[in-house]
C-alpha cells in the first residue's frame, strides 16, 4: 500500500525526481554481468528508478551506448532495475516492450556489422527484464545465423590480405560457431594455400639472393640449386616455383655460355647438365650446340696457329695454362673446424674455382683433401670469401679455372 500511495502522490503532484538515484551492483534480482540494482530496500527506490527512466527515455538515452561500459543510466537499464524491485510493475514492463521495438533495429544493424557482443548484451538486459522468449527468439536466431557468416567473411578478408595469423584466429572462432563443415573445409584449404604462398615467397627470395651472388651449385652451402629444390618439395607446379626455376635455368645456361666462350668446356658441360632438370629441351639443345661450336672454333684456331708457326719462322707464344695457381691478395679467412681443432687433426684441401676478373672465386669445388671431408667446407667458405691476384688472367681479365691449396695445421 505504501508503494501504491507513493505512486499516486507522485502522479497527483505531477513531479518527481529527475536524476537517477545512486545504485550499486547486488541486491535482489541482480545477475552476473548485468545492470546494477539498487541495494536499498524501500518502495520509493522503485519510484525513483521509474522517474529516472522517463527522463532518460525523453532525453534520447533509451539504450546503453554501443561498445561502452554499462553505467545503469539508460532507460532500459533503469527499467530492469525497477523490475528487480517489482517484477509486475506495468509501467516498467511497458517501457521495456517499447524499448525492444527500438532495440530491434539497432541489434540487426549490429549483427550486420559483426558487433555480436553488443547484440548479446542488449538481449541479456531484455532477458533480465523478463521479456518473453518468443519476442527475443527471432533476434537470437539471427545471431546464430549471422555470426558464422560474418566470421567466414572475416576469414576470407584476412586470408586475402595475407595476414595468416589473424586468419588462423578467425578460423578457430568460426569452427566453434556452428559453421557449415564444407565452408570450414574450403576456408582451411584457402588458408593453407596462402600459407604456402608465403613460404614459397620466402624461399624464392633465397634463390634470387643466391643467383645474385653467383652461387649456383654445390658444394657452396648457400646455393641456388639447394634452395630451388626446397621450393620444389613444397610445390613443384606453383607459379612462384616455376618462376624461380626459370630464373635458375637462365643463370645456368648463361654461365655455360660464358664458360664455353672462355674455352672452359668441362665447366660449360657441368652447367648444362645441371640445367637439364630445369630448362626446356630446346634450351638444352641450343646450349650444347653453342659449346660444340666453341670447341670446333678452338680446334680450328689451334690448327691455324700450328700451321702458321713454321711459315713465319717465329715460335708460338707459350699457351696460358688451363688451370692457374691462384695467389691471394690477402690471407684467407679460414675457420678451423672445432672438432678437428679439439682432436688436433691437421690436413689440407686443394680447391678449384673459376677466378673472375674482379678477383673473386665462383664455382668452387674440392679436388683433393686429406683427411677426406674434414676440412672441405671450411676451405670452400674461406676461398669464397677470399680475394685473388688477377694478373695471370692477362690484360683482358678473362675468367679462368684456378687452384689453391689450403692448409690446416
Amino acid at each position: 500500500m505504501a508503494a501504491v500511495a507513493g505512486w499516486y502522490l507522485w502522479h497527483g503532484q505531477g513531479s518527481g525526481p529527475t536524476n537517477p538515484p545512486s545504485v550499486a551492483t547486488g541486491g535482489a534480482g541482480a545477475r552476473a554481468n548485468g545492470p546494477a540494482v539498487a541495494a536499498v530496500d524501500h518502495a520509493q527506490s522503485a519510484l525513483e528508478l521509474l522517474s529516472a527512466a522517463r527522463v532518460a527515455f525523453a532525453g534520447q538515452k533509451q539504450l546503453p551506448r554501443p561498445d561502452a561500459e554499462l553505467k545503469g543510466d539508460s532507460a532500459l537499464e533503469l527499467y530492469v532495475q525497477a523490475l528487480a524491485f517489482d517484477p509486475k510493475n506495468e509501467e516498467a514492463r511497458d517501457g521495456v516492450r517499447r524499448l525492444f521495438n527500438l532495440a530491434r533495429t539497432r541489434m540487426q544493424s549490429d549483427l550486420a556489422a559483426g558487433r555480436f557482443d553488443d547484440t548479446a548484451r542488449l538481449l541479456e538486459l531484455f532477458h533480465k527484464a523478463g521479456m518473453e522468449s518468443e519476442a527475443t527468439a527471432g533476434i537470437e536466431a539471427e545471431v546464430a545465423s549471422a555470426r558464422p557468416r560474418w566470421l567466414a567473411t572475416q576469414v576470407r578478408d584476412t586470408i586475402a590480405s595475407g595476414d595468416v595469423a589473424a586468419a588462423e584466429q578467425a578460423l578457430a572462432q568460426l569452427a566453434t560457431s556452428g559453421a557449415d563443415p564444407a565452408v570450414l573445409q574450403d576456408l582451411q584449404k584457402a588458408l593453407e594455400a596462402k600459407r604456402q604462398d608465403a613460404q614459397l615467397g620466402e624461399l624464392a627470395g633465397g634463390v634470387r639472393a643466391a643467383l645474385a651472388a653467383g652461387n649456383l651449385l654445390e658444394p657452396l652451402a648457400d646455393n641456388a640449386r639447394t634452395r630451388l629444390q626446397a621450393m620444389r618439395q613444397v610445390n613443384r607446379t606453383h607459379p612462384v616455383t616455376l618462376a624461380a626455376q626459370h630464373d635458375y635455368a637462365a643463370a645456368l645456361l648463361a654461365r655455360a655460355t660464358e664458360a664455353s666462350h672462355g674455352q672452359q668446356f668441362d665447366a660449360a658441360q657441368r652447367y648444362i647438365a645441371a640445367a637439364a632438370d630445369v630448362a626446356t629441351p630446346t634450351e638444352i639443345a641450343d646450349a650444347r650446340r653453342q659449346v660444340q661450336a666453341d670447341v670446333d672454333l678452338a680446334a680450328q684456331r689451334a690448327a691455324a696457329a700450328t700451321t702458321a708457326a713454321p711459315a713465319s719462322g717465329n715460335a708460338a707464344p707459350p699457351a696460358r695454362p688451363s688451370i692457374l695457381n691462384a695467389r691471394t691478395t690477402r690471407p684467407l679467412s679460414v675457420t678451423y673446424p672445432a672438432q678437428a681443432l679439439a682432436d688436433k687433426v691437421t690436413g689440407y684441401v686443394v680447391v678449384e674455382f673459376t677466378l673472375q676478373g674482379d678477383g673473386r672465386a665462383r664455382d668452387i669445388s674440392v679436388v683433393e683433401s686429406q683427411p677426406a671431408g674434414v676440412f672441405d667446407q671450411a676451405a670452400i667458405d674461406g676461398v669464397a670469401r677470399g680475394r685473388f691476384d688477377v694478373a695471370a688472367l692477362g690484360p683482358d681479365h678473362k675468367p679462368q679455372r684456378a687452384r689453391i691449396r689450403v692448409s690446416f695445421k
